[in-house]
């Protein structure tokens, strides 16, 4: 590794020039997570039913699946 590269406590690597005091990769998958996990509060609010399906376990599932990490103009080293 050379001087002008970063490895952060997480295991992402960013040039110097790119890190910006945070990770992005972190920072956007917490993000998404508390996105997905207020929509589908709001979502079971709206049913009016305090109680989960197996239809609502099952698309929590698919979504932990489908769950990707988004890139950056920078590359992770």
């Amino acid at each position: 590794m050379n001087d002008d590269s970063v490895v952060l406590v997480c295991g992402h690597g960013y040039h110097s020039a790119c890190y910006d005091k945070r990770c992005v990769y972190c920072e956007n998958f917490y993000k998404n997570g508390i996105y997905e996990n207020v929509n589908a509060f709001l979502k079971r609010i709206e049913k009016g039913t305090d109680m989960l399906t197996q239809d609502d376990l099952d698309n929590e599932i698919i979504e932990d699946e489908e769950e990707g990490t988004e890139e950056t103009d920078c590359e992770q080293t």
